[in-house]
């Protein structure tokens, strides 16, 4: 799946070949990336921090909101407010940092899928620029899904706009 080409001034630059390139790891890119490298296609998946392992619900929206709810129903009357909500915020943390870690390795454990923590700039309609906290790298992807958050955006991506005209 991986070449080098060397470029300008001998710099190296390692390039991946995939089937679907995945930007974003949140439930809609997760489950595509998973099903599709089960099914034997070469799947990159790039998140640009692995903080966001999983997505908005289980990082930062449904989980740990829902958790401390949860918990603050829970205290008794004679636990001091300050340290009822650290051990709160300790557990959802604790329950937060497992779903993360399991999202990771799910993907992880399927041989035909790459993961990579890094921001991706496209280059053209099927190819994006990663930039990682060790190299930058080219992805190239007959397809390109992207899930990058719950909040709508429509990216500047040369041809976009021709291709979703009705």
């Amino acid at each position: 799946m991986a070449m080098l080409e060397t470029g300008d001034m001998g710099a190296v630059n390692r390039i991946l070949h995939a089937d679907i390139l995945v930007i974003g790891f949140g439930k809609g890119g997760k489950t595509v990336a998973a099903k599709m490298g089960r099914l034997g296609k070469r799947i990159v998946l790039v998140e640009q921090s692995d903080r966001m392992y999983g997505g908005t619900c289980p990082n930062v929206g449904c989980v740990p909101t829902k958790g401390l709810v949860d918990r603050s129903h829970k205290g008794r009357p004679d636990d001091p407010a300050q340290d009822w909500y650290q051990r709160s915020v300790r557990e959802v943390q604790a329950i937060r940092e497992m779903m993360r870690r399991g999202n990771f390795d799910a993907l992880d454990s399927i041989e035909t899928v790459t993961v990579l923590t890094g921001r991706s700039t496209f280059i053209d309609p099927h190819s994006v620029s990663v930039v990682t906290a060790d190299e930058q790298l080219t992805v190239a992807a007959d397809t390109i899904l992207i899930d990058t958050g719950s909040e709508p955006i429509v990216p500047d991506i040369p041809g976009l706009p021709a291709a979703s005209a009705p």
